[in-house]
């Protein structure tokens, strides 16, 4: 009997832009469990919420929203469970920002990018 030979993948997809977003509540709970993320760009729109955790389980405290071809975010919105809204505008695409409700300013995440330029030719 013949052992089966031993195989590799290697995944060469195209690479998209994205965003992702960590909320931090101050009027709402901590982890803005139930805020809602809203992401547009021209005229295409994402919505994303901030989910909590179950019994034996755990969830990313973040949203990922991918965003397609589109170099950056138009508006981003933040509704937040205690009804507080927050807007922000022109946010480059593959950002990771921190948002803290009621803060007008977005603390940018240090992203390391890919060092291969060539992914998914």
């Amino acid at each position: 009997m013949k052992s089966p030979k031993v195989q590799i993948l290697e995944n060469r997809t195209e690479s998209q832009h994205w965003l992702r977003v960590d909320l931090v509540g101050t009027a709402s709970e901590r982890d803005a469990v139930g805020a809602e993320v809203i992401v547009v760009c021209s005229d295409e729109q994402w919505h994303g919420w901030m989910t909590g955790e179950t019994y034996m389980g755990a969830n990313e405290n973040t949203v990922d929203i991918g965003i397609g071809a589109h170099q950056q975010i138009d508006h981003l919105h933040i509704v937040w469970p205690s009804g507080i809204r927050q807007s922000f505008e022109e946010i480059p695409a593959d950002s990771h920002c921190l948002i803290i409700e009621s803060d007008d300013t977005i603390d940018y995440r240090h992203v390391a990018k890919p060092t291969d330029t060539n992914r998914g030719s």
